[in-house]
């Protein structure tokens, strides 16, 4: 303030009551890149790029496949292993809250006849979020019996960063089967660089979600939480292929509200699998070009021997700039004290700018010997999460990890500001109303 720093006083104030209303909404996420994988950028100087996704839907009462249980058990439970069926048979239903979320059909959540799995869904409001590039929004509804309709869900032809507010819906009933396209468009002409999906104001978000009114249940002598109650009797979108997010670019006159059509995702060059761990429509890191799962030999997660995906804003080191130690890293055994003691700065960087140094390493200088230590011995371990990924610490000749605990998560631990978004991201479903 004035040219000195101040520290904010305002706030916020929050009223609660034990009693609970009649009516309670959960949101449906449609689409959720609050981060993504290095290719999936807004590219500069672009008037109306989009990023888009189809939400075909589907009820939340029904367990998570083998392969994204084996992913959580090895990420939580060092157990890769893991399934809905041998995760019952350990009993997880009676004392994980989670597992009862990830696995409901597992733990007998979801018997015929219960209101988890409703014939349709009362739309109450559509949400729109992104960052400084979102100029447009759209939404379009796509009745399975139908499906030659395209029924429009409040778009914003105008949006702006400050436009941050649901906007009601009336009369929008959504069923199983039923399609929801959504799309953000950005504008980068004022940028020279490409534009990453991360954390900060300057990267770009997309987070489009549906909310969906209903009766509160009865919460008491329930078989689960009442937060798994209510989550589930929300919608969810496929994961299948269908449900990629892809990316492109309008026309000046072009109508978004029409993009199934005018760029389907069978015409996008590659796209981009959702589905991480249970969080609908945030991407799974990885990429698929003409129907397959894309594995290069330049990322940090390509060369591990199972499933395994990159966590980008996790810390994956420091490096020091300047000084005695200038260029050494926290990875090679160089402390914070050694840094700026030699006269350095200690500047901390994510896996995903650890990625973009390994896809420019020919410009780095950077040998195939050093880039295959580097890949394996500092950055896997703690940038990859999924199957193919070693849990156990490395030793030897400067390999390990720095004891600075900023830098010593493991590969099976996200980020902090990850988790954040993630936790974030599903208590974002739960609104009392």
């Amino acid at each position: 303030l004035n040219g000195e720093q101040a520290i904010a006083t305002d706030g916020i104030r929050v009223h609660y009551t034990p009693d609970l209303r009649p009516k309670t909404i959960v949101n449906s996420p449609l689409i959720q890149v609050g981060f993504g994988p290095p290719d999936m950028v807004v590219e500069p100087n672009k008037k109306r790029s989009f990023i888009t996704r189809t939400c075909t839907v589907e009820s939340r009462c029904q367990d998570q496949t083998d392969d994204t249980m084996n992913i959580i058990g090895s990420a939580i439970l060092s157990n890769p292993d893991l399934t809905c069926a041998s995760g019952a048979a350990m009993m997880l239903c009676s004392f994980s809250d989670l597992f009862q979320l990830a696995c409901p059909a597992s733990c007998g959540l979801c018997e015929e006849g219960t209101p988890r799995s409703p014939d349709e869904y009362d739309a109450f409001s559509v949400f729109y979020h992104a960052h400084l590039l979102g100029k447009e929004m759209y939404t379009t509804l796509i009745p399975q019996d139908d499906p030659g309709a395209r029924i429009d869900l409040r778009s914003r032809d105008v949006w702006t960063y400050e436009d941050q507010t649901p906007y009601p819906l009336e009369g929008v009933v959504i069923r199983p089967g039923d399609k929801i396209q959504t799309t953000c468009v950005f504008d980068s002409t004022d940028r020279s660089e490409s534009t990453r999906f991360d954390l900060a104001t300057y990267d770009e978000m997309c987070l489009n979600t549906v909310g969906i009114i209903m009766d509160t249940p009865d919460m008491e002598g329930g078989d689960t939480t009442a937060a798994n109650e209510i989550y589930l009797r929300g919608f969810r979108c496929s994961t299948g292929e269908e449900g990629d997010i892809w990316l492109g670019e309008f026309g000046l006159d072009e109508d978004p509200r029409l993009v199934i059509d005018s760029h389907p995702l069978k015409d996008a060059q590659c796209s981009f699998p959702t589905g991480l761990w249970i969080y609908d429509g945030v991407p799974s890191m990885q990429k698929r070009c003409d129907g397959e799962i894309v594995k290069t030999d330049d990322g940090i997660c390509d060369q591990t021997p199972g499933p395994s995906f990159l966590n980008p804003t996790a810390v994956a080191g420091h490096t020091c700039q300047g000084g005695l130690f200038g260029d050494k890293d926290s990875n090679d055994g160089t402390t914070e004290l050694q840094c700026t003691s030699g006269g350095g700065e200690w500047i901390e960087y994510d896996c995903g700018e650890a990625q973009q140094y390994l896809l420019q390493a020919s410009v780095n200088g950077l040998a195939l010997e050093e880039k295959q230590f580097i890949l394996e011995y500092w950055w896997a371990p703690k940038c990859c999460v999924g199957l193919g990924v070693d849990d156990k610490d490395v030793d030897g000749d400067g390999a390990s990890s720095s004891t600075d605990s900023d830098d010593s998560s493991s590969a099976s631990i996200l980020s902090h500001g990850s988790a954040l978004l993630l936790a974030g991201m599903l208590m974002m479903n739960l609104v009392a109303f």
